[in-house]
């Protein structure tokens, strides 16, 4: 029981011992289950500090970012706004450079169509109009401007075409084209045998007459009779036929030729018809019943051209070519007698055409030498040989009073001659073909031209006009040349010409009214009184003149200067006048008792012009020494100089509302200046030669200049850049705005007075009037770079 008892406590203690040391476990499992716990606490508040560190730094940089952020964005949304401003001005710049393409783009586009309506002026002036036309309209359609270039080449174009009317048949070309006796009408032959009578005035219609059929030469020549009752027909059915140039009706038909015939024409009294054929037979017939008269043979196989009677019907003249040499000349003929009185070789050259001169003295003779030449019919000489023509000279006539002759030529011009001097005046271009016949109007104003383009065309060969030309007198070699002035209601204008006589035109039919006559050398100067009763001149002579601006009688002589009195002024309410002298003095004269009130003395050398102010009150002078002095027009005291100019001032003038002074000057320039000062306001520059006048528009908005350049141009008087400019055959001495501004009137050292349209509107009107076509597809394809021709402007 011991030993169990003992081996009991041994298991027991064995068992306590097992339980102690799963205690101890267990509490070493504790403990070491709460230090890893207390770790893990320790861990997790470490991390739970470096986190709220981290926060707290992370919120940091979270508001310093938000600081930034928020400033970037400010910066950002200033930005932004910068650029959206700034593409707002790069779009504006971009519209803007754009806009500036498409101007200079539009302004090419102008000069280009206006340098070629300039180009066309001596080979079709119509086209030019038509596309100095189609110039101005690019930029007026568009804000009611006009280029200087567009506006110059319409003045150009306008004075460069003398085409009034276009007759057109599109069956055949015509041959032959003639104006009845009394202007009135109109008589046209062409290929296809078709005679047709046209209104002069109109270009209607009135008659046609198919006069051949056999169609292989058409109708060679016609020709009304004296009366103008009958037309004459030459056909290529061997016969000359008479109609009723009223009804068309057939009168009477010539029978006796062998050939074609080629030609027609009526004796001066209309008793007798001269017919010529093919191998230059000539028979003259009784016109009433068609007996033959006379016939008249060359020998040899001959090609003939014309025929003519002189103006008393006792001489044929006719043109004829030998056939086989091409040996041509001119004979005359004794009409009764069938007699050859004189023959003129052409020197081996076809002969186209002969023609009388109205007093029968000479002949014309035009022929494939590209000549005209002239003869005297009484013993063949050789008077005048026309050159200028480069192709065949079809047919020549002269004018009625035998002073002018008028060609026609293959090379698709007529031209006008001086017969005298045997000039070229002027060419009349714008046929498309060769020119077939030529014929002066009765009344010798007009041509009319019948042509292998199937045109007749009817032009104007007064003097080259843009509104009116009024010939004053012959081409003077005189420096300075005429002077100008409008009336102040602008129905009439007074003109000195380098001559002892003034002269008064009616500005609405270019009437001459009357001449100032009483000066003995000639008339320097011309002017009106405010209110146009008076006309003030001065001479040469010593002296100025008062004049009733109505009659023309002389009211008043001023005797006082020593030397030519050059300029002259009224005051504006008419009681005085300022004269301004070569004896370098200036005079103010009581306006109607001719006394002198007071003498300016100051220039250095001679004095050119005076003028009043507005009010009166002041007096302006200018002369040789290149000054212009303002003076007290009461005290006689001088005001200011106005120095500048490098050589004499020819015009000094106050503007209409007296603020300003300008002048003209012989070195070339005009000048502005301020009426208060003296200061000078702008410089003119662009004439090539001396300035003789100048002048304000009457609003003051334009100033007019004229040179001896050959030109006058027209600025505007607030910048001085040039509006315009005015093209004269030779120097121009004067320039004169009409009282309503509209008008602008230039004296040349040619004799004439020129009268231009200043308002665009009224220059596009009178162009309209001028034209007598439209351009055609071709011409728009060519000048206009367009496949279709845009609507009339």
């Amino acid at each position: 029981a011991s030993i169990n008892q003992a081996e009991y406590d041994a298991l027991e203690r064995e068992a306590q011992r097992q339980r102690e040391l799963e205690t101890a476990q267990k509490l070493a499992e504790t403990e070491k289950s709460r230090a890893q716990e207390q770790a893990s606490s320790v861990k997790r508040l470490r991390q739970r500090g470096v986190f709220l560190a981290s926060a707290l730094v992370l919120a940091m940089v979270a508001a310093l970012f938000a600081g930034i952020f928020a400033n970037r964005n400010s910066t950002l949304a200033t930005s932004n706004a910068e650029i959206a401003a700034t593409a707002q001005v790069n779009e504006a710049l971009a519209v803007q450079q754009r806009h500036t393409a498409q101007q200079q783009a539009l302004i090419a586009s102008v000069r280009e169509v206006s340098s070629a309506a300039n180009l066309n002026l001596e080979t079709d002036p119509e086209r030019s109009i038509l596309l100095a036309l189609q110039a101005v309209n690019k930029t007026y359609e568009i804000d009611r401007t006009v280029l200087p270039e567009a506006e110059d080449a319409l003045h150009r174009a306008i004075q460069s075409s003398r085409v009034e009317m276009t007759l057109r048949d599109d069956t055949a070309a015509f041959w032959n084209a003639v104006f009845s006796p009394d202007g009135k009408q109109i008589a046209t032959s062409n290929a296809s045998g078709m005679v047709k009578i046209w209104d002069a005035a109109t270009g209607k219609e009135m008659l046609a007459i198919q006069a051949s059929t056999k169609g292989e030469g058409g109708v060679g020549g016609i020709a009304f009779s004296p009366n103008g009752k009958l037309l004459a027909t030459a056909n290529d059915d061997k016969t000359a036929r008479i109609w009723d140039a009223t009804t068309g009706k057939e009168l009477l038909t010539f029978k006796g030729h062998t050939d074609y015939v080629q030609a027609v024409s009526f004796s001066p009294d209309g008793m007798r018809l001269a017919s010529m054929s093919f191998h230059g037979q000539v028979i003259i017939w009784e016109a009433a019943t068609g007996a033959e008269l006379v016939t008249l043979q060359e020998p040899g196989l001959l090609l003939p051209q014309a025929l003519a009677f002189s103006p008393d019907g006792t001489r044929l003249a006719t043109g004829v070519t030998s056939e086989g040499s091409l040996n041509g000349w001119a004979t005359i003929w004794d009409t009764v007698t069938g007699e050859k009185l004189i023959s003129v070789p052409m020197q081996s050259l076809v002969v186209r055409s002969v023609s009388f001169s109205p007093d029968g003295t000479s002949l014309v003779t035009t022929g494939d030498d590209r000549r005209a030449k002239i003869w005297n019919v009484s013993d063949g000489r050789l008077l005048q040989t026309l050159l200028g023509h480069t192709d065949n000279v079809e047919d020549a006539t002269f004018s009625p009073d035998g002073s002018r002759l008028a060609t026609a030529s293959w090379d698709r011009q007529v031209k006008i001659w001086d017969v005298t001097t045997g000039q070229e005046l002027f060419a009349l271009a714008g046929h498309g073909s060769l020119v077939t016949s030529v014929a002066f109007s009765p009344d010798g104003t007009s041509v009319i031209s019948s042509s292998d383009d199937k045109t007749v065309r009817v032009w104007n060969v007064s003097p080259s006009r843009e509104l009116l030309t009024l010939v004053n007198g012959p081409a003077i070699k005189e420096q300075e040349g005429a002077k100008l002035a409008y009336s102040p209601d602008g129905t009439r204008l007074a003109v000195a010409y380098s001559s002892p006589t003034g002269k008064v035109w009616d500005m609405t039919t270019g009437r001459l009214l009357f001449s100032l006559t009483g000066h003995t050398d000639a008339v320097n100067f011309i002017t009106y009184n405010a209110d146009g009763t008076q006309i003030a001149t001065t001479s040469r002579d010593g002296t100025a003149k008062v004049w009733d601006a109505v009659s023309g009688r002389e009211v008043l002589t001023l005797s006082g200067h020593d030397g030519w009195v050059m300029g002259v002024a009224f005051s504006p309410d008419g009681s005085r006048l300022a004269t301004a002298g070569f004896d370098s003095t200036a005079k103010i004269w009581d306006a109607e008792a001719g006394k002198v009130l007071r003498t300016l003395t100051g220039h250095k050398e001679s004095l050119l012009s005076v003028a009043f102010n507005l009010d009166g009150s002041r007096i302006a002078t200018s002369g040789f020494d290149g000054t212009a002095i303002v003076w007290d027009a009461v005290t006689g005291k001088p005001l200011f100089t106005l120095a500048g100019h490098t050589f004499a001032i020819r015009r000094v003038i106050f503007s209409p509302d007296a603020t300003r002074l300008a002048t003209s000057s012989f070195d070339g320039s005009a000048k502005l200046w301020d009426a208060s000062s003296g200061t000078e306001l702008l410089n003119l520059s662009g004439h090539t030669a001396s300035l003789f006048d100048i002048t304000f528009s009457p609003d003051g908005k334009f100033i007019a200049t004229a040179s001896g350049d050959r030109t006058a141009k027209v600025w505007v008087a607030q910048t001085g850049a040039q509006l315009f400019t005015l093209y004269a055959p030779d120097g121009v001495t004067s320039v004169a705005f009409s009282p309503n501004g509209s008008q602008l009137a230039i004296a040349g050292r040619d004799g004439t007075n020129r009268i231009y349209l200043v308002r665009i509107e009224d220059l596009v009107a009178l162009a309209k009037q001028r034209v007598t076509r439209a351009l055609t597809a071709e011409e728009c394809q060519q000048y206009l770079h367009m496949d279709a021709c845009p609507s009339e402007p």
